[in-house]
């Protein structure tokens, strides 16, 4: 009895300890690396951990010999060789894909999980990191003799813990600095340019002369992953890789998400005012092309605002982009990426608060052309408003609508018979034009 007590006694105690030095770590602000690296020594084995997606957080492997070679380079070789299969993608989908995982998920479980490795020359020993029903991700330590005492489950379970509460603090540390990075927007956009925000997060050299364009980009990540911690989360990976590709081109920008929104405030110089619509364009078609093949990215919606040589005109240029996002979410034919300068008579019809009076404004221009579609089933509006674009050229037009130019001339003769001689009258023409837009525009807008 006094040999099992002792034994108790004395797991109990190094447990303790271990608990002790790991939460020490997480009091005096360390990093998962330095947990990682802690847990390593104590098991004297190879420590990973891994997000809730099995990405690599942290990896360490104890400084001492682990018995495998007498030979250090030959033992250190070893080493590497294991981490290599057990870090490797084919290794990753076979976690990701096993029961194990799939209970974990369902069950919020402490389940273990040994896996071989190297033809049996090591063992996997993974388990789950979970608090408040959050599975944040997974430790497995490498035992690469394939034997592992109780105390080292001990000191992973405890590192489990440890890991959990750094990155609860991290994630509170992140959504801190992500509202005070909206505040900073905020203050920047309505011209406050001297607050504590602005010098605490942004560079002390950053020329407030400068004058930016305001980009507002609307996309919608999948959250199916509910309850589950992943460190490169689409919506992070999608901003830093974004960021990249801009400032490579124009310089520090300054980003903030708000909800499916990300604000982008891109610098540009005075002198390039004209030309920086266009060149933003371009880069960030390029960018998001580029991005596509490296995520799986949903639908996205892109507005730049309108580029003014005046710093003190940034909330002109959010409210630009605004506008134009809400323009896109209606007519979503002008594209993903639109500037401020290319919604043309849209600017002035998304102003218009009256839906009712424009819609009924369009009916009267174009109410016999809306019957006949109607019940012949014909395109006729589709038509007019392709032929008005084109000034009048059927050959143009029917390149667009791709039918015979015989067929474009048969419908504006449908058109005239309808409408009466209003084709030849360029006040006409204009208004028809409008009533044709207007009434698209109040029409999905009605719907939406």
């Amino acid at each position: 009895m006094n040999l099992i007590t002792n034994e108790q006694v004395t797991r109990l105690r190094r447990a303790q300890e271990i608990h002790e030095h790991l939460t020490k770590l997480v009091l005096e602000g360390t990093s998962i690396q330095a947990i990682t690296e802690t847990l390593a020594s104590l098991v004297k084995n190879p420590v990973i951990v891994e997000d809730g997606r099995f990405n690599v957080l942290a990896v360490s492997v104890p400084d001492q010999s682990l018995g495998i070679d007498a030979n250090p380079e030959t033992e250190k070789q070893a080493v590497q060789s294991l981490l290599h299969e057990r870090l490797s993608p084919t290794f990753q989908e076979r976690l990701l894909h096993s029961d194990y995982y799939k209970r974990i998920l369902r069950g919020r479980s402490n389940d273990v999980l040994e896996l071989s490795l190297g033809g049996g020359k090591a063992r996997s020993v993974t388990i789950p990191i979970l608090t408040s029903s959050v599975v944040y991700g997974f430790i497995s330590m490498l035992a690469v003799s394939g034997k592992y005492s109780s105390m080292d489950m001990v000191a992973l379970e405890q590192g489990a813990t440890t890991v959990a509460l750094q990155l609860v603090k991290d994630i509170m540390n992140e959504e801190t600095q992500r509202a005070e990075t909206d505040r900073v927007i905020e203050s920047l956009i309505r011209g406050r340019i001297h607050t504590s925000s602005l010098k605490k997060l942004l560079p002390a050299n950053l020329d407030w002369a400068t004058p930016r364009v305001a980009v507002c980009i609307e996309i919608h990540f999948d959250k199916s992953d509910n309850g589950l911690y992943v460190a490169e989360s689409p919506q992070r990976l999608f901003e830093n890789l974004l960021r990249r590709e801009l400032e490579a081109t124009f310089g520090t920008c300054i980003m903030g998400w708000y909800d499916s929104l990300l604000t982008v405030l891109v610098p540009f110089r005075p002198e390039n005012v004209k030309q920086v619509p266009a060149d933003l364009e371009a880069v960030l078609k390029e960018a998001l092309a580029g991005l596509k093949k490296k995520l799986s990215l949903p639908e996205i919606r892109v507005a730049i605002g309108g580029a003014y040589p005046s710093p003190n005109k940034l909330q002109k240029s959010y409210d630009d982009a605004l506008q134009v996002l809400k323009v896109l979410n209606i007519v979503p034919s002008l594209g993903n990426i639109v500037s401020y300068e290319r919604i043309a008579i849209y600017r002035i019809i998304s102003m218009i608060r009256d839906h009712e009076e424009l819609h009924s404004f369009s009916r009267d221009l174009i109410e016999p052309l809306l019957k006949h579609d109607q019940e012949h089933n014909d395109a006729l509006c589709e038509t007019l408003y392709a032929y008005l674009l084109h000034g009048g050229n059927v050959t143009a037009t029917s390149r667009q609508l791709y039918v015979h130019p015989n067929t474009v001339s048969y419908r504006i003769k449908k058109i005239q018979h309808l409408l009466g001689d209003v084709l030849n009258q360029p006040e006409h023409r204009l208004a028809l034009a409008f009533a044709l837009i207007a009434y698209q525009y109040t029409r999905v807008s009605h719907d939406a």
